[in-house]
C-alpha cells in the first residue's frame, strides 16, 4: 500500500515528466481549466490535500496515453466526452 507522500511524489513527478501545466492536468481531471480546478491540482502537488489512488491512476493512464497522443490537445464536450485529441 502506498503512503500519502509516495502518491504525491508519483503524481507530481509524472506531471513534470509529461511536461503538463496544472491547467492541462485540471482539464483532464475536471474537464475544464479554471482558476479553481488549477488550484485543486496545485494543492495536490504541494501536499496541502491528499493525492488519492484515483489521482495516481489517472496520471499514470495519461502517461500511457502520451506515447500515442498529444495530451495538451484534448477537448471535451459539455457531457465530458472527448471530442478532440490529436495523435502524435
Amino acid at each position: 500500500m502506498s503512503t500519502a507522500e509516495q502518491r504525491r511524489k508519483l503524481f507530481d513527478g509524472t506531471i513534470k515528466k509529461l511536461g503538463l501545466s496544472q491547467g492541462h492536468v485540471a482539464k483532464w481531471m475536471s474537464l475544464k481549466d479554471t482558476k479553481q480546478t488549477r488550484e485543486n491540482v496545485s494543492r495536490k502537488v504541494r501536499g496541502s490535500v491528499g493525492t488519492t489512488a484515483k489521482d495516481v491512476a489517472l496520471i499514470q493512464m495519461l502517461d500511457l496515453l502520451s506515447e500515442f497522443y498529444e495530451l495538451k490537445t484534448v477537448k471535451f464536450s459539455e457531457d465530458g466526452e472527448i471530442t478532440h485529441l490529436e495523435r502524435k
